[in-house]
């Protein structure tokens, strides 16, 4: 989606399609909303309005209050001064047709001395033609308040909204239309904690009101085939000459479940199954079928003898299976199709599946792909080979799928319980600057993105990713820019040069393997990384955060770096027990066991280490002083 924008101050305007418009704007006068504590402005939401435009004007509301003091009354009627949300009769009579947008799209325009706000906005018990929601005049709302009202939200919670105070908020003529790269659009690990939900929402990236409902997860277990299995044990995985039976698999969702796919037999059971699912829930539009996760597959002669050897990079030598799954779909797809031909099937290419065969094979239309690369978790794109593997790998599926696909990542993913060293993790830019642009020019429709879990250090990255849902050719490195500068204030600046250090460090370290060691793929926070990357710069880290600290304008500025450095006391507690320092005592990050233990107490839930421990007495355990995996590094 292009941006179309004029404004006296915000640039010109683009597209044929609104150079009228612009040309009418552009001659109207700025309107003061609000002066010098006064406003004769309403916020006018008609009595009938979707919940999303009531969930605006809301908003609306509110954030102008913080903004300016000032709580502009919501009303359902017109008013002689108005700013006018969502799709209504004055909205019409004003020259604004919201009903002809797309999905999730909204315009701001400034129309006879009113703010027009309105945007494509489903009703209760509605959906858009692909199963979702469209927020439209609530994204539009947000967009106004960053615009004009200069509100940025970078974190979940309270110290993460940062809305400036203003005497004044005056309006320039506008007329925006705007709306999202991509139908679907997730933003993961961020939390699900009330504050975490809002800020995905304001964010554009709560993937459970997009355009577009997805479900392509994990799927063996469901549609009743756990209890089908029961009764035919024949047709379970067989495995080194044995085939488990299915009441002893104690992880449905993992490698503990697989059947046969080559069986017909299991194709059926497994169809007849999620056709009554289909029946039971007519609104659903699409279905996972994706196989469990792991390992665990079948050995049979007859599956076995679809795979094919694996010739990409990341593949490591191992055979790729992508042959029998994706017959899998396909035969599963076929026999759905006639029950249910509007529906459609969401499949992933992953792990061993994740590479497209070699052998030519048509794919029922009825499924949609999410690819998710394995191999290139962990800011492993970092590596030379594996980014150009990451543009082969797109061709290859879009040559196969022609845009019927979406992008699964966790290529800056670092799990809940996986970095509880305290070790910090850059945004990982580079990775998102190749990803982002390259999904959007194949015309992909979804993306999922998984971001960095522990809010101390991973705010930038998430916010960063959450702008490029959105605008997927946004200049990823003025988002950072700004971030930096509106999170930490004057104390923005080392704190760039810190993630810059540690971007660089990452990229060397994972440059430095060879591309068949999984050691490359390892989204773990394993002691050898940490003594590569985080051991040699921690005095410059100390250094430049210090510095920040000193700069620190505002308490809000002071604590979001505090939840920065509360990372750093953790990393150097493990990093003195494992007996790598040398005078720690001399670091501003130093705590004795007994403050540290204190501090564990305190702080193992708190947002900026969150999802670290489940109990603090287990940060009381040295963990890097544990055996490091061993590596093989390129000379």
């Amino acid at each position: 989606m292009t941006l179309h924008v004029a404004s006296a101050s915000c640039g010109v305007l683009v597209g044929a399609a609104l150079l009228v418009a612009g040309a009418q704007v552009l001659a109207q006068a700025p309107l003061a909303v609000v002066d010098a504590g006064r406003s004769n402005y309403s916020i006018y939401c008609a009595k009938d309005a979707p919940p999303s435009v009531v969930d605006a004007a809301a908003e609306l509301q509110r954030v102008i209050g913080l903004a300016t003091g000032v709580k502009l009354p919501i009303v359902n009627e017109p008013t002689a001064a108005m700013i006018c949300l969502g799709d209504n009769p004055e909205t019409r009579r004003l020259g604004v047709d919201p009903s002809k947008l797309p999905d999730e799209n909204f315009v701001i325009e400034t129309r006879e001395g009113h703010v027009v706000i309105a945007g494509k906005d489903t009703r209760a018990n509605e959906r858009t033609a692909r199963g979702g929601n469209s927020d439209g005049t609530y994204f539009g709302v947000m967009e106004f308040l960053e615009r004009c009202a200069g509100v940025r939200w970078l974190f979940p919670d309270a110290l993460g909204e940062d809305v400036p105070a203003l005497k004044q908020l005056t309006v320039p003529p506008l007329a925006v239309r705007d709306g999202p790269d991509f139908a679907y659009r997730s933003l993961h690990a961020v939390g699900s904690h009330p504050a975490a939900k809002d800020w995905l929402r304001r964010a554009r990236v709560d993937a459970g009101r997009c355009a577009m409902s997805m479900s392509y997860n994990h799927a063996f277990h469901l549609y009743g085939m756990k209890e089908a299995l029961k009764e035919h044990p024949e047709l379970m995985a067989l495995i080194d000459g044995k085939r488990r039976p299915a009441e002893e698999c104690k992880n449905d969702y993992l490698s503990d479940f697989k059947f046969c796919t080559s069986n017909p037999e299991s194709v059926r059971l497994f169809a007849d199954g999620l056709i009554k699912a289909m029946d039971a829930n007519p609104a659903q539009v699409m279905w996972p079928i994706s196989p469990s996760d792991g390992a665990g597959w079948c050995q049979c002669e007859k599956c076995a003898a679809t795979d094919e050897p694996c010739d990409w990079p990341g593949g490591g030598g191992n055979k790729s299976l992508s042959p029998r799954v994706f017959e899998f779909y396909n035969a599963v797809a076929k026999t759905v199709r006639e029950k249910h031909p509007g529906k459609r099937l969401g499949c992933f290419a992953y792990a061993a599946y994740n590479y497209p065969p070699l052998k030519p094979m048509e794919y029922d239309p009825s499924l949609f792909l999410m690819a998710a690369s394995r191999p290139y978790y962990g800011y492993s794109l970092y590596h030379p080979v594996l980014s150009k593997e990451f543009d082969r790998l797109v061709d290859s599926w879009d040559e196969r799928f022609r845009g019927r696909m979406g992008w699964f990542d966790f290529s800056v993913y670092v799990g809940p319980l996986r970095c509880s060293v305290g070790a910090p993790y850059p945004a990982g830019l580079p990775i998102m600057k190749q990803i982002f642009p390259k999904v959007k020019q194949k015309g992909w429709q979804a993306m999922f993105w998984s971001g960095l879990q522990v809010t101390g250090y991973g705010a930038m990255s998430n916010y960063v990713a959450s702008k490029l849902c959105w605008h997927a050719d946004a200049d990823a490195d003025a988002l950072a820019a700004e971030w930096l500068r509106r999170a930490y204030g004057p104390g923005g600046e080392p704190m760039g040069r810190l993630y810059a250090l540690l971007e660089d460090k990452l990229a060397a370290y994972k440059q430095s393997f060879k591309v068949t060691d999984g050691t490359l793929y390892q989204y773990r926070c394993v002691p050898d990384q940490v003594r590569a990357v985080h051991l040699p710069i921690f005095p410059q880290m100390e250094t430049l955060y210090r510095e920040a600290l000193a700069k620190a304008g505002t308490d809000a500025q002071r604590q979001r770096l505090e939840m920065f450095g509360d990372n750093l006391v953790v990393l150097h507690w493990h990093m003195r027990k494992a007996g790598w320092l040398s005078e720690p005592e001399k670091s501003v990050f130093y705590r004795s066991d007994d403050a540290f233990k204190a501090f564990a107490e305190k702080n193992h839930r708190a947002a900026s280490i969150r999802c670290v421990w489940k109990k603090p007495e287990e940060m009381l355990v040295p963990k890097l002083g544990e055996a490091a995996a061993p590596v093989q590094r390129q000379e």
